[in-house]
């Protein structure tokens, strides 16, 4: 985890050197229960007040989709 401070785990990690990075969390259908979906917001709003940039990615949405809104972070692939 990039912060000490938040206890929360992404599942992905993109670092850009000495500014934070984008942590990529990939959520199924677990994710939509009140409490964990509660648990998720307040870590991911604490990892932005950060300056980490959150990206999710859902599991009811197309994933190639989901990626091509974030070229920057996933490239263009082949």
């Amino acid at each position: 985890m990039p912060v000490d401070l938040v206890f929360w785990q992404p599942d992905f990690y993109y670092g850009r050197g000495s500014v934070p990075g984008a942590c990529v969390f990939i959520d199924g259908a677990d994710h939509d229960h009140p409490l964990k979906s509660e648990r998720d917001e307040r870590a991911r709003k604490a990892l932005e007040d950060r300056g980490y940039r959150v990206i999710t990615i859902r599991f009811e949405q197309g994933l190639e989709e989901q990626i091509r809104q974030h070229l920057d972070i996933f490239g263009l692939g082949s």
